[in-house]
């Protein structure tokens, strides 16, 4: 049984169906597999991985919250160390953060420096990052030259792997730390972090995701529930796209858990508990939320205009979407 989602922008309604005349064919080579022996030392690693994964400061509470916010969630994050998991799915249209300095010819250019923590092979994973997301979106990056604005890549080792969401002013870190037993130099760790640095927040965290996933508060260890918070604010925005289980931006089941046994997130489609985390490449949702955010002209590719109707089609062996247009 495959199953299709009809989006009408009439109603800006998804519409689930499920139908049997679809084959869908496993292909190992979109799946990734992280090569740790020990199960226990994967756990350690994927939550050292994502340890600081969006660096913020309090200013950004003004834009995260709405303006005057005393609840107690804003209070939490104001007493929390500044560097935090993600709170949203993107930033706003209006939102200042975004990186419109450098603009030309209908493209965003963001500068960036390699730090000299980093060594060539690291660098050609990260351009290689980069060059997916160029060709799905406006969005280009360029060696940094006289420009204010650009981000700094570095790899300080025992720092994990962190970036600010979207263009913060002068200098920018983006941390690609590691371990002993560990990397932040996978492909998708990598796209996840310069997505961030882009302007995309975190998909478990937007303000309908009750209605997809459950969080088993009891499950997550202490000092770490601040990045299961759900915050609605003025300067984020899903742009209308529908929660994506496959977004690359989506935490796995048992990040943060007390043990390696507890799940913290659990998909209220249990189709999706083994497969949220794991996405290697962007998912087509993460490019749409892109495009709109800085309203590009082409994405994916294909001159950006939606239909009036679109089928996309979950491949749940590929963990891929295929976007098919009705006639």
């Amino acid at each position: 049984m495959g199953i299709f989602i009809e989006k009408n922008n009439e109603s800006s309604t998804i519409i689930k169906r499920t139908c049997n005349i679809f084959l869908f064919i496993p292909y190992k080579k979109h799946v990734q597999t992280l090569k740790i022996k020990n199960k226990n030392k994967t756990k350690k690693f994927l939550n050292f991985q994502f340890k600081n994964d969006i660096t913020f400061n309090k200013s950004d509470i003004k834009i995260l919250f709405n303006k005057n916010d005393n609840s107690k969630s804003a209070k939490k994050i104001l007493s929390q160390d500044n560097k935090l998991i993600a709170l949203f799915t993107a930033l706003a249209p209006n939102n200042p953060k975004k990186w419109v300095t450098y603009f030309d010819n209908g493209t965003y250019y963001i500068p960036y420096n390699f730090d000299i923590t980093i060594k060539n092979y690291e660098k050609n994973l990260v351009i290689k990052c980069m060059n997916i997301i160029e060709q799905h979106t406006c969005i280009k990056f360029r060696q940094r030259t006289i420009e204010s604005n650009y981000l700094d890549i570095q790899s300080k080792i025992e720092q994990g792997c962190f970036s600010y969401v979207g263009m913060r002013g002068g200098k920018q870190i983006i941390q690609l730390g590691s371990k002993e037993s560990s990397t932040c130099f996978l492909k998708r760790i990598v796209t996840h972090e310069l997505l961030h640095s882009v302007g995309l927040y975190h998909e478990h965290m937007r303000k309908d995701r009750d209605d997809y996933v459950i969080i088993h508060k009891e499950n997550i260890k202490e000092g770490t529930e601040v990045q299961f918070q759900k915050i609605i604010g003025s300067g984020v925005s899903t742009y209308n796209t529908p929660y994506d289980y496959l977004s690359i931006m989506h935490y796995g089941k048992n990040f943060f858990a007390k043990n390696d046994k507890l799940v913290t997130i659990e998909p209220k489609d249990k189709r999706f508990l083994n497969m949220i985390g794991k996405r290697e490449t962007p998912s087509f949702y993460d490019w749409e939320k892109v495009c709109k955010m800085y309203q590009c002209e082409i994405c994916n590719n294909n001159s950006y205009k939606i239909s009036n109707k679109f089928v996309y089609f979950l491949n749940y062996s590929i963990l891929t979407l295929i976007k098919i247009s009705l006639f």
